[in-house]
């Protein structure tokens, strides 16, 4: 195929009734009102646009027009769909009419359902569940993973170290009562850095917490304070020899 040739994809009648269609993750929800007002344009007018689908085994799942299918379908009506097939889902990352509001959230149960990559579907699988159990949030966990969100947002999101990443969840909901902001990514980011360290020992930490210093716990305009505040508490009280410099703040 030449690089100027539009490339095609077939397109088939979708019946009121037929049982492969799904719904994906990261779509809105259905809004009862626009499908109202769709419905009433389709019996005047008929089915005018096509909705496009993606095919997964042996289901279709609705990459945009849920609001158009479910109009058809309460109707009674077949509509149109462009069949695209698992290799093209760059494609849906490229329809602003599906993405343009998605948050994180969507972009994980996206990938979790549609991600080709066995892998790669498992990791966001395995981020999901860890954000649903802990409800930190998923820029926190992908600072504590070490991922960019851009990656992330593009379907190359992978768990490289699930067992430390476990630890430092575990440990955040230790330290969380003692500093309310310590789901915070700018926080994070010093934590993991400081958790990394090999002298680090987080019984040291937490019992430095439970002590009535007189360290003031406050909000930092950058990871580096974060870095210097939790230093502090970690060294408070401590022989010159026990002194531990996690990093050079």
């Amino acid at each position: 195929m030449k690089t100027n040739e539009a490339k095609t994809w077939r397109i088939e009648e979708i019946g009121s009734d037929d049982k492969n269609i799904r719904f994906i993750g990261g779509n809105r929800q259905v809004d009862a009102k626009i499908v109202a007002k769709l419905k009433g344009s389709m019996v005047e007018h008929g089915v005018l646009s096509a909705i496009t689908v993606m095919a997964k085994k042996k289901n279709y799942h609705i990459v945009d027009g849920q609001h158009r299918y479910t109009a058809a379908k309460e109707l009674g009506y077949s509509i149109p769909a462009i069949v695209i097939t698992e290799g093209d889902i760059e494609a849906i990352k490229d329809m602003n009419t599906i993405q343009k509001s998605w948050s994180l959230a969507n972009f994980a149960d996206f990938y979790a359902e549609m991600s080709v990559d066995e892998e790669v579907g498992r990791s966001y699988h395995i981020l999901k569940e860890t954000q649903e159990t802990t409800a930190l949030t998923y820029s926190a966990l992908l600072h504590i993973h070490g991922n960019s969100i851009s990656k992330f947002k593009k379907g190359l999101f992978l768990i490289k170290d699930k067992d430390f990443v476990d630890k430092v969840v575990g440990y955040i909901q230790d330290i969380k009562p003692f500093v309310p902001f310590a789901d915070l990514a700018r926080f994070i980011d010093a934590y993991v850095r400081i958790v990394k360290h090999e002298s680090y020992e987080h019984g040291r930490m937490m019992d430095k917490l439970n002590l009535e210093h007189r360290i003031a716990i406050d909000k930092k305009a950058n990871p580096a304070g974060y870095g210097r505040l939790m230093q502090d508490i970690y060294n408070y009280h401590s022989s010159q020899k026990n002194l531990v410099m996690f990093a050079n703040w």
